[in-house]
């Protein structure tokens, strides 16, 4: 029946079913993360996104809940692209779109991407005034450290790391304390992987296992 449905005649039934999932969100059946990705598919199919990207950041959220990640990370970055098709989106979500490259970010480091998590949170910085946002900035060159050591950049992850402390307002801090350790941490692991690099080869003439 839906094949023969013209343009027009589908994009009513797909926003017919978004408003009755909306009013009834029991019919989609499952878990909440299956029932908000359906609303989600039905707002865009429809080609309503003002409705369309609230919709799509729930699917994102409630699918990190049910810990799909690679799921939820989809959903975050069909979010960023609706994001400057909707007016107001920051109204129509709850986050500004600072939180949700850093929760695509998230998702992505968590789906085994660290990578686009990089890619990610270096567009979330270019956004943050340091000066402003401290602590925004802060934790936001605290997790590109943790994303650059999953990628393998030691030295990248020890830069971000620092600039963190840098960045953090003076004084005792929960984020301070956390951040320092992270970096103390990291630089230890470094230091330890560089030494198993130098070490000569076994016995046997084989390269010793590196358990960095």
């Amino acid at each position: 029946v839906y094949a023969g449905l013209l343009p027009g005649e589908r994009t009513r039934l797909h926003s017919a079913y978004a408003r009755a999932l909306t009013a009834r969100p029991g019919l989609a059946g499952g878990s909440p993360a299956v029932a908000a990705a359906e609303l989600a598919a039905h707002w865009e199919a429809a080609g309503d996104f003002p409705h369309a990207l609230p919709a799509v950041v729930q699917a994102g959220r409630a699918a990190a809940r049910s810990h799909a990640f690679p799921e939820a990370h989809r959903a975050y970055e069909r979010a960023l692209e609706l994001w400057t098709r909707v007016p107001e989106p920051e109204s129509r979500t709850g986050v500004d779109q600072i939180e949700l490259l850093t929760r695509a970010a998230e998702t992505a480091g968590f789906a085994g991407r660290p990578n686009r998590a990089l890619m990610l949170l270096t567009r979330a910085l270019d956004g943050v005034d340091p000066a402003a946002e401290p602590m925004r900035a802060a934790l936001l060159h605290m997790r590109l450290g943790d994303q650059s050591w999953v990628a393998g950049n030691e030295p990248g992850c020890l830069a971000a790391l620092a600039d963190a402390v840098r960045i953090l307002p003076p004084g005792p801090s929960t984020e301070r304390a956390r951040t320092i350790a992270s970096r103390c941490s990291r630089a230890t692991a470094a230091r330890r992987c560089s030494s198993r690099r130098r070490q000569p080869p076994s016995r046997s003439g084989r390269p010793r296992r590196r358990r960095c």
